[in-house]
């Protein structure tokens, strides 16, 4: 669990979930995520961006192929230590300075983070992009609101495939 204690830590440092090396196996993991307690905060959010307290974060298949180790993977993180974790539910913090009238701050959302973004989910803070939030549903916990991204992008992106009487199977 990441308890957010500001008033114990510097601003600029927050708590993650931090890989530092790459590994090959999911069952692997455990030997390289560690819980930092001075990583370093997001910077302020820049044009388009929005500054989010965490509040639950979701991993998908994604998270796991960036990750890997293998030659032909694409997806790899530009840095390391990386913090995984692709999907979010959180507080804004501090809004999109070019955009103030989209969210306020306190609002609660629901993030998706794409492969050029600073920071992911599995931390205290995430700089996330305006454009990949939308308002959390009230009627779901955080938890349930962080696994909302990923899924809702698959669903839609199924459904412009489907046609009038397509079954589909959903498990």
């Amino acid at each position: 669990e990441l308890s957010m204690d500001t008033a114990t830590r510097p601003t600029r440092i927050m708590r993650a979930a931090v890989i530092s090396k790459r590994y090959i196996e999911p069952e692997d993991i455990s030997t390289v995520l560690a819980i930092r307690d001075d990583f370093p905060r997001p910077p302020d959010p820049a044009k388009g961006q929005m500054l989010v307290r965490v509040r639950a974060c979701a991993l998908a298949p994604g998270d796991v192929r960036v990750l890997r180790a293998d030659a032909g993977n694409r997806q790899r993180p530009r840095r390391m230590p990386y913090v995984p974790g692709g999907d979010l539910c959180g507080e804004v913090v501090v809004v999109d300075p070019a955009d103030p009238s989209t969210y306020a701050v306190g609002d609660r959302i629901i993030a998706m983070f794409v492969p050029d973004k600073p920071q992911d989910g599995l931390a205290e803070f995430a700089l996330v992009r305006t454009s990949h939030c939308a308002r959390a549903p009230p009627n779901l916990s955080d938890a349930e609101a962080a696994a909302l991204p990923s899924s809702a992008l698959a669903a839609m992106s199924i459904s412009r495939l489907l046609r009038r009487g397509d079954r589909v199977l959903i498990l």
